[in-house]
């Protein structure tokens, strides 16, 4: 039985994919950290009409203090951030521990507004982070990801290898975290491994 107000367990698609572990070069610091990110909950919100922004708005500076960012563009406070992803519609990502509690509450808040869908369990989301974690995208999407042109707090989807994923730039340490189709998230994991492992890679960690 599911405690009240917590998501039940999920499970990860990688099997013993990312177990702790390092490859490539020995010689030097790893250049790449990869590890799952399987305690977080992802909520879409999708605004039934235009007019419905501003409300919707209000809404969610009330329930989570946060600005509803308009671009392609990240908005958090403390653990918990907000996506624009398209027209009318956001991601709200935040610790799988507050995720039914806080989403009955929005939900209540946005009624008649937006639909409030739960996309967690449809999702493997992964933490990309090391000095060497641009180069190591820029193998496998498509878009520019130079520091000017995505600083930290931007959002794009884009092909990652041949799966879509959503890239958020989480820090300019560089950091990324990227949110991956559970089905085929096995094999966007093994590109990335092909990708990182000449810059040193440590996983699980």
């Amino acid at each position: 039985m599911v405690e009240a107000g917590r998501m039940p367990p999920r499970q990860s698609a990688l099997g013993d994919l990312l177990v702790p572990r390092r490859i490539g070069p020995d010689a030097a610091p790893p250049g790449i950290s990869l590890a799952e990110r399987l305690a977080c909950a992802i909520w879409q919100i999708s605004a039934w009409r235009e007019a419905d922004i501003a409300p919707l708005r209000g809404a969610l500076a009330e329930q989570l203090g946060l600005t509803l960012p308009e671009k392609p563009t990240a908005a958090s406070a403390g653990d918990i951030a907000l996506f624009h992803i398209a027209p009318r519609r956001w991601w709200l990502v935040l610790p799988g521990d507050r995720s039914i509690d806080l989403a009955a509450r929005l939900a209540a808040a946005v009624t008649d507004r937006a639909a409030l869908t739960d996309l967690s369990h449809g999702r493997t989301v992964l933490r990309l982070s090391g000095p060497a974690s641009r180069n190591v995208l820029q193998k496998l999407c498509r878009i520019d990801l130079h520091p000017q042109a995505f600083p930290a707090g931007r959002v794009a989807q884009t092909p990652l290898g041949q799966v879509t994923a959503l890239i958020h730039a989480f820090d300019d340490g560089p950091g990324f975290d990227l949110y991956l189709p559970r089905a085929f998230a096995y094999s966007a994991v093994e590109s990335l491994i092909d990708a990182a492992t000449e810059f040193g890679l440590e996983m699980g960690s």
